[in-house]
């Protein structure tokens, strides 16, 4: 019932014909949506599915990628704060996504008002109620602190983070690498791209760590033609110009694990895949807006959109190299079938669509 109601409801076909024949006696009524939210709230439920669901993928290297993002929310609920950051009253959801699979594993929803770097923590000590145990976590500069980075290297869990452009470690490995980081032996080609990239052994509160010191090279030309022009109009002076000019087009990347460059620049930038979750669930499956009023049916809200995302994942991994998940749809979405008393007879598949359907193991005998 949870299926179809997320496959009808994420994905626009009229689910009355198919409902009323394989469940006659389903009550569709507006009311009937909210119990069902309310249900799927439930904490006892959703801590069920997370149970079953991480022990089913228990076999992946425990890489993980971790992030957020805030949905735009007017409820009345104390999951709605205000956000200085957007500007707007919002629920964060936090999203942890295996990076080897980019399939999501956990999410949780927190007020719109509570900072990236206090929730790093307790997420992962929520998560590892249900088994989840990362041996290796990525995550963006707004995770950084003198806290998370103690707690990570005392549970042995290895992390690669952006580090903030105002801690002193930035401004120290850059100066440290002015002079050696255009070095041939520096240069790193990555995804049709070029950089620079040097490698700086650091302290990290105590522990050992690196940093890793990147330029973009054709990036940089940009970054620099804009700090002048921008300079120019502020009327620096020649000494600020040249006492900024190092950090212009750089960013640090730092870990407790010692990362070769080809390491580095894939792990990395697998952040993309919650930026690509996010994306999906709010474009593909209509996350928003937010049209619930309380935080039950916000949480089984919320956990049927994750569900959608999981399927929708799922299939379109299935159709890689054929066809995207959109594509498949438009197909299906001209596939007809005739409603008799008794039964229900589906008409003939295009070639195309029996192709996808033959990847998704729906076609055959």
């Amino acid at each position: 019932m949870i299926f179809e109601r997320i496959f009808y409801r994420q994905w626009g076909a009229n689910p009355l014909n198919w409902i009323f024949r394989t469940r006659p006696n389903a009550d569709l009524s507006s009311q009937r949506v909210s119990e069902l939210l309310a249900k799927l709230g439930n904490e006892n439920v959703q801590r069920a599915f997370f149970r079953t669901y991480i022990a089913d993928v228990s076999s992946t290297k425990g890489e993980v990628v971790i992030d957020s993002t805030g949905l735009e929310n007017e409820i009345d609920i104390p999951l709605t704060e205000y956000s200085g950051k957007n500007n707007q009253n919002e629920t964060k959801l936090i999203m942890v996504i295996d990076r080897s699979t980019n399939m999501p594993l956990y999410f949780r929803l927190i007020a719109g008002n509570i900072a990236d770097v206090s929730t790093l923590t307790t997420t992962f000590s929520l998560a590892k109620n249900f088994g989840l145990n990362p041996t290796m976590t990525v995550m963006d500069a707004g995770y950084y602190s003198f806290e998370n980075i103690r707690s990570l290297c005392s549970q042995s869990i290895d992390f690669l983070t952006r580090l903030p452009s105002g801690r002193k470690l930035y401004k120290d490995v850059i100066k440290q690498t002015t002079a050696t980081l255009e070095n041939p032996e520096n240069i790193v080609i990555y995804n049709n791209r070029s950089l620079y990239v040097q490698k700086v052994k650091v302290d990290l509160y105590g522990y050992t760590g690196f940093a890793y010191v990147c330029q973009d090279i054709k990036e940089i030309g940009r970054r620099k033609d804009k700090f002048f022009r921008d300079a120019k109009e502020e009327s620096l002076s020649n000494a600020e110009i040249a006492e900024k000019l190092p950090f212009v087009g750089k960013f640090v990347l730092v870990s407790n694990k010692e990362l070769t460059p080809n390491e580095l620049l894939p792990l990395y930038y697998a952040r993309q895949s919650a930026e690509n979750a996010f994306g999906f669930s709010k474009s593909n499956l209509n996350l928003l807006p937010l049209r619930v009023h309380s935080i039950q049916n916000l949480r089984g809200y919320i956990f049927l959109s994750y569900l959608a995302l999981l399927l929708s994942l799922e299939i379109q991994d299935k159709l890689k190299n054929l066809c995207s998940l959109h594509e498949a749809l438009k197909l299906a979405h001209n596939h007809f079938c005739e409603i008799y008393d008794s039964e229900i007879i589906s008409l003939e598949p295009s070639r195309r669509l029996k192709e996808v359907y033959g990847r998704l193991g729906l076609y055959g005998s």
